[in-house]
């Protein structure tokens, strides 16, 4: 008996004039076949892989860490440009040149795109993502304002020129403590809807 990965050559049990044979030839053209097909699966003729989906919250640490690498290619490029006449450059200048540019690009491609999920996605009924982080960042500088006042009133009396203790003791700093910490929680309320949102929210890349 003869096997192969198709089938029994020669039947058990007969001798081989009265056993059903297998025609060898269409056994290797199949054979070949298979070769050919799995040939053209692992070459040219692959079938494009499925895109990878990614997230607005992946794709703004991505920007994040776009912005590190910028950062730290400018740095390089400048220690090249420091280099004494007499010394030979630790590294190509036109190179680093070369990938800031594909760092650069890269980070306006994916900054636009971002712009443009936020502008498309809403976080409720009448406001966009954009809107809510223009809304987020309104609450920070009002929580920054109120501290700084805050913080003024304290040292305003703790003064010793008469002009100014006259003029503190109307002002309280309990009062704008207390409104700092009213857009604090107004602010920590809209992040963290904001960053569920981000890791809810496909990137539009189109």
């Amino acid at each position: 008996m003869i096997s192969t990965s198709y089938g029994v050559l020669y039947q058990n049990g007969e001798d081989c004039e009265s056993s059903m044979v297998f025609d060898i030839t269409e056994v290797l053209l199949e054979e070949c076949m298979c070769i050919s097909i799995n040939h053209q699966i692992m070459g040219k003729n692959t079938l494009p892989r499925e895109r990878k989906i990614m997230l607005l919250s992946n794709a703004l640490v991505k920007k994040s860490e776009l912005q590190k690498e910028k950062k730290l290619l400018m740095d390089r490029i400048d220690k090249v440009l420091r280099t004494d006449k007499e010394d030979e450059p630790i590294e190509d200048i036109n190179l680093l040149i070369d990938l800031l540019e594909k760092v650069v690009d890269e980070l306006a491609e994916l900054i636009m795109q971002i712009h443009h999920t936020n502008h498309r996605t809403y976080l409720e009924e009448g406001m966009t993502l954009d809107d809510a982080i223009i809304l987020r960042e309104k609450h920070s500088r009002q929580v920054g304002i109120y501290r700084s006042i805050a913080k003024g009133t304290t040292q305003i009396k703790d003064r010793w020129v008469p002009y100014y203790n006259n003029y503190a003791r109307f002002i309280s700093p309990t009062e704008f403590h207390k409104k700092a910490d009213e857009y604090a929680c107004k602010y920590a309320e809209l992040n963290t809807r904001i960053q569920q949102k981000n890791w809810e929210t496909k990137l539009i890349e189109d």
